[in-house]
């Protein structure tokens, strides 16, 4: 039962009909393995993607995230480049210690998890969260640095006081 196929086991659990699996298997296999079993049974919207991830949580064994629901921490966040969360699709959400929990699509890649470790010297613990969500979080997250830094960056320039140019018009009124 441990290495029962996703889709015997969303089958299994009445998520999908034997059918539905049959028409994913073909698109898949059209695709030349180019799609994941996951990205078709969403695409051809038998399960919505949150369904399926749930889903593909509850057959690892993993817990899944709803990243929309959670307070991430901007510092896990902040421990992981930009550029490698990018690549592996994953965002930081947590940090315990010595311990980063990882949001990412793909919790049996220990390639992903290994490459964090050299990059951040923490241990990972993963957690599954929908691509889409990952990625809205890696651009908002990540975007929200780059402002911050345009900010201060721009505070800098003007001599790290924002309030010069009101201080300047109202002299400018009285």
């Amino acid at each position: 039962m441990k290495n029962e196929r996703i889709g015997d086991y969303l089958v299994g659990q009445g998520l999908i009909n034997q059918e539905q699996l049959m028409k994913v298997l073909e698109v898949q296999k059209e695709s030349n393995g180019a799609k994941k079993f996951g990205d078709v049974v969403v695409e051809l919207g038998f399960m919505s993607e949150v369904n399926f991830t749930k889903a593909l949580a509850g057959k690892m064994n993993v817990k899944y995230v709803d990243l929309d629901a959670i307070d991430i921490n901007i510092d896990a966040v902040n421990k992981i480049p930009e550029a490698l969360a990018r690549k592996h699709t994953v965002i930081a959400i947590a940090i315990t210690g010595k311990r980063l929990t990882v949001a990412t699509n793909d919790p049996v890649n220990f390639n992903i998890f290994e490459e964090i470790k050299i990059a951040t010297g923490t241990d990972c613990i993963p957690v599954l969260a929908t691509t889409t969500a990952i990625n809205k979080a890696i651009g908002k997250l990540y975007s929200m640095q780059n402002v911050d830094s345009v900010v201060d960056s721009i505070a800098a320039l003007n001599g790290g006081d924002n309030g010069n140019m009101e201080d300047e018009e109202s002299k400018d009124r009285v």
